[in-house]
């Protein structure tokens, strides 16, 4: 009777299928309305679109998800054999690129980087460091240091940053008394925000002196505002000092931009990385008297965990930030645009 009804009354009919249309054409502009409340857009050089999807949990998230930095290319292409990475801006503190950043891994000799800092704490500069028969007998002799010989902490700080000398770290730890050392290094960790490390020996030999690549991120951060000489150290191709020519064994240091860090490995970690490079990435935007599109350095913390190149690694990121990543200029970070045909919504 209905069929009837409709077919006898062509314009009833032909009204039901206009509502039923513009019914199915609402749904889809509301659903696209929705999608770009959880999607930014921003054009690159070509006015290719690139996107970034965020599932939000309530509006002020919206603007949380707004970065300074725009991704040409997605990372997840690159060759990189690291099981973990971390690319993050020290000065705008916003994450570039990512995989893993909050899974824990053993960090091999990139403990020693802590195990300087919480030594500078307790130890005058001037002050004679005996290596003991205890630390002489740690595993792996690359500081040619000997049993029963001195040299001031700031002395013993070259081979433990350029040759990763397991005896200078446990010397230094030794000197203070190992466990109030190794307490205050766990300490120290929590005090920056670094949650997920732990330490349980000075020189990273341990499987147990574990992180994250966050969490290493966070100690880049601490070293490039409060321990540049440190820093400068680590920046060092050797050091001599009476019968030891001590030379630098991170190759990382030897990269263009290379501002610092420390290398590591272990059967266990791998090789790992923590390095601080000043990079020239493209601005977006004119601001800072820089022309849209040219080159201007940012402070970047590079971290690699579980890395089968560390090097090979290293210089792919440092390759892609120099060529697909943008930086808009400003604090505030990328202002979401919609694409022409859903502007109007």
């Amino acid at each position: 009777m209905i069929n009837n009804f409709l077919i006898r009354n062509h314009h009833i009919r032909w009204g039901i299928i206009g509502l039923i249309f513009f019914a199915i054409v609402f749904v889809l502009c509301f659903a696209t309305w929705v999608m770009a409340k959880v999607t930014y857009y921003t054009f690159w050089k070509d006015n290719s679109l690139g996107y970034q999807s965020v599932k939000l949990t309530e509006e002020s998230d919206f603007n949380k998800t707004i970065s300074s930095y725009f991704l040409g290319q997605p990372a997840d292409r690159l060759p990189l054999s690291a099981g973990a990475y971390l690319v993050s801006d020290l000065n705008s503190k916003e994450i570039i690129v990512k995989r893993n950043e909050n899974q824990i891994f053993p960090i091999a000799s990139v403990t020693k980087l802590v195990t300087a800092i919480v030594g500078q704490e307790f130890i005058n500069s001037d002050q004679q460091i005996t290596i003991t028969r205890q630390a002489w007998e740690t595993y792996g002799n690359t500081g040619q240091l000997r049993a029963g010989e001195k040299m001031p902490f700031k002395t013993m700080l070259y081979p433990l940053l350029l040759t990763s000398s397991n005896d200078a770290a446990e010397a230094v730890a030794l000197s203070v008394g190992r466990e109030k050392f190794l307490a205050r290094m766990n300490e120290f960790a929590k005090q920056i925000g670094m949650n997920h490390t732990h330490f349980s020996d000075p020189s990273g030999l341990s499987p147990d002196n574990i992180s994250t690549p966050t969490d290493l991120s966070l100690l880049a951060g601490y070293l490039y505002e409060n321990e540049q000489d440190l820093l400068a150290i680590t920046r060092e191709k050797s050091y001599r000092y009476g019968r030891h020519n001590w030379t630098n064994y991170n190759n990382i240091s030897l990269m263009n931009y290379y501002v610092g860090g420390k290398n590591g490995y272990t059967d266990e970690a791998n090789r790992t990385l923590l390095s601080l490079f000043s990079v020239p990435i493209s601005y977006t935007t004119s601001t800072d008297k820089t022309k849209s599109g040219e080159k201007k350095e940012r402070l970047l913390a590079v971290v690699l965990l579980q890395s089968n190149d560390r090097k090979s690694d290293t210089r792919n990121l440092i390759n892609y930030l120099g060529k697909y990543v943008s930086y808009n200029g400003g604090k505030n970070g990328f202002v979401p645009m919609l694409p022409p045909e859903i502007e109007s919504l």
